[in-house]
């Protein structure tokens, strides 16, 4: 009996099917591609490899490498899928004269996990703890079908949530990837700030992993991303999030998308991501009726030591009429006031201190008082605010700003540095950044923030 090398046979039938698979591929480009880029990005792509699922090609250089994964990947995974569904990964290494199997990098993802990519969550943002009304039910329902993966609202899977600062849009998507995580063993989910998303780009460029970030993100079911009105103004990172976008729907995810601002008021310079935003599924958060405010005011008077009566209630009720956040902030100044004055939380001693307190809580907050509030804090002049002069002083009274018109203002990035004496985008993200960072070692920064944001309402 003729011995037969079975994993020899194996080897060679896994390289032929290789060879055919990227020739198909690669005819399938050559009909989608124009002929030039064609013969600059690709005649010299080879086939090298076929394991474990994984598809690895070889080219030149590390520059004809970022290039492909940076301008042609997607459409690559695309066609390669069309051919042949099983295969999971795509790599690309560089092939030189010496060593054909020196690999720059790899598919297994070595770099990042999913816990450097995605922003923590919060545990009490969870749907039982989500106040429902007339305002919010719709978007409330919605969120709670996406989390159990029930929907099928229309022909894009593409949620957007829109409402103004501190309805609730940040609890409710971190709501879904609290309830995914705790009760679903096979359903990945992942949850992002615009920040966070700018932040991971702007790294994975630096350190030359581009490629593991975008197989984290596309690995996921439901993708979830937050205040996407600040990742306007910078066209690479714009560019990021389209082939984000682009890509999770081609690959059939979820996304839901929360804003401050509507979607065709994103100042997107992509017109198909723009297109593709405002055909979503578009959720608006209406402003909460005077029940739903006694609902939420009831919820949080339950969770504090001091309990209020239900006139009181009624009454800070009647005065906050602008989001959840004031609300809550309205219960815990006045416990505050409370402990210090050593009075009784009676209606009689403390109608007046809600008449005082809360008299302008209603209106708008804009960027101008916001500087201006801060330029009194630390008792700086406007001018040197928005100056290029950098002493320290200066440069947090600038973080302080950024941090308190990204929270009570929808403006971008790019505007928030406009009117902050005309600061770029990147600049920005900087202060909100070191603000953070600063932040967590010095908690007296955070009273400083608390005592301006109330100083702002009255």
């Amino acid at each position: 009996m003729e011995y037969i090398n079975t994993s020899a046979s194996l080897s060679n039938i896994s390289e032929e099917y290789g060879e055919y698979l990227w020739g198909m591929v690669l005819s399938n480009l050559k009909n989608i591609i124009k002929a030039e880029q064609f013969d600059t990005w690709f005649k010299k792509v080879e086939f090298h490899k076929l394991e474990n699922s994984t598809i690895i090609i070889a080219v030149k250089s590390n520059f004809v490498r970022e290039w492909i994964i940076n301008n042609y990947f997607l459409t690559i995974k695309k066609e390669l899928l069309k051919v042949d569904k099983k295969i999971k990964k795509i790599s690309i290494i560089i092939a030189n004269k010496d060593n054909i199997n020196s690999e720059l990098s790899s598919t297994k993802l070595s770099h990042l996990t999913s816990k450097d990519v995605f922003s923590k969550l919060n545990p009490k943002f969870v749907f039982e703890s989500y106040i429902v009304g007339e305002g919010n039910f719709l978007a409330y329902k919605i969120c709670l079908d996406i989390s159990s993966k029930k929907v099928v609202y229309n022909h894009n899977n593409i949620y957007y949530v829109h409402s103004h600062v501190g309805m609730g849009k940040t609890h409710l998507l971190q709501s879904i990837a609290n309830q995914i995580k705790n009760n679903s063993k096979y359903d990945k989910v992942g949850y992002l700030s615009a920040e966070k998303f700018m932040h991971n780009f702007v790294n994975a460029v630096k350190s030359n992993n581009l490629f593991e970030l975008r197989n984290l993100v596309n690995d996921i079911d439901i993708f979830l991303i937050d205040d996407i009105q600040f990742i306007c103004g910078k066209e690479s990172t714009q560019r990021e999030f389209s082939l984000t976008l682009n890509s999770l729907i081609e690959l059939g995810k979820i996304v839901v998308i929360a804003s401050s601002v509507p979607p065709h008021s994103l100042e997107l310079s992509d017109m198909r991501t723009k297109s593709l935003m405002i055909s979503s599924n578009t959720v608006h958060i209406n402003n909460f009726d005077y029940a739903l405010r006694v609902k939420i005011l009831e919820f949080y008077n339950s969770k504090n030591e001091i309990k209020f009566d239900m006139k009181i209630l009624a009454l800070i009720a009647e005065k906050i009429t602008t989001n959840v956040r004031e609300l809550e902030a309205s219960l815990n100044n006045l416990a505050t006031y409370l402990t210090i004055s050593g009075q009784e939380p009676s209606l009689d001693n403390i109608i007046l201190y809600i008449k005082n307190y809360m008299k302008s809580s209603n209106r708008d907050i804009t960027m101008e008082a916001i500087i201006n509030g801060v330029s009194k804090f630390y008792r700086l002049s406007k001018v040197e605010v928005l100056s290029k002069k950098r002493t320290q002083k200066l440069v947090l009274a600038r973080q302080i700003i950024a941090c308190i018109s990204k929270e009570l203002t929808s403006l971008s990035l790019k505007t928030i540095g406009k009117k902050l004496g005309d600061r770029d985008h990147s600049t920005i993200l900087y202060y909100l950044k070191r603000y953070n960072d600063q932040n967590s070692k010095n908690p007296s920064l955070k009273n400083d923030l608390e005592v301006i944001k109330n100083s702002l309402a009255i």
